[in-house]
Formats: C-alpha cells, sequence, structure tokens
C-alpha cells in the first residue's frame, strides 16, 4: 500500500521501497489503507506508469491525477470482522472498491 501523507500532498509520484514493482497495478488503480486510529481506505488513485527510481532499485509510481477521497473503508474488529488489517498489497476490482462499506466487502 502507498502511504497516505504521500497521496494526500496530491503528488503525481509516490516512491516504493520494493527490488520489484507490482505489474498488475501498471494502468490501473492504488488505494491508500491508513492505519490506527483511522483504519480504513480512504483515497484511490489511477496510476499511469512504473517506472525506476533514480539510480536505486526502488520505483515511482506517476499517478494519472491526483487521489480521490473515497469511503472510509473502516476495518471491522473481530468477532465481526472477517478481513484482516492489510499487511501488504492487496487486490480487489475498482467497482467492488467503490461499492464496499467496509474492508469485509471490499476484499
Amino acid at each position: 500500500m502507498v502511504m497516505f501523507q504521500q497521496m494526500k500532498r496530491a503528488a503525481r509520484k509516490v516512491r516504493r521501497p520494493r527490488r520489484k514493482p507490482l505489474p498488475e497495478v501498471d494502468e490501473g488503480q492504488i488505494a491508500a489503507y491508513q492505519v490506527a486510529p483511522v483504519s480504513a481506505i480512504t483515497h484511490v488513485a489511477p496510476v499511469k506508469n512504473i517506472e525506476l527510481w533514480k539510480d536505486t532499485s526502488k520505483y515511482v509510481l506517476n499517478f494519472a491525477e491526483p487521489a480521490k477521497t473515497i469511503g472510509p473503508l473502516k476495518l471491522i474488529p473481530k468477532p465481526n470482522g472477517i478481513v484482516k488489517a492489510p499487511q501488504g498489497p492487496r487486490y480487489t476490482t475498482y467497482d467492488r472498491l467503490v461499492k464496499a462499506t467496509s474492508l469485509n466487502e471490499a476484499f
């Protein structure tokens, strides 16, 4: 997941500290999950492309436009919650994400 603070700045570029890019994200959408106390997906942005960051092994996500506010799609705590808090990349469809009212419905 992309850090919320970077997306909130409406930056069109976000550095990703990964050795390999997520090819499935190229030309797709990426959502931002805020950790506690918010514990929710709050923003989504279309990805223009992914490229290497300077002379490093890191990658940059170039946004096609600034991030938009959605939801929030809150994490529902146990025992009623089915989905755990995201610990890494999670995949869903954009349609399912925008129709969801919680993380349970998003994934």
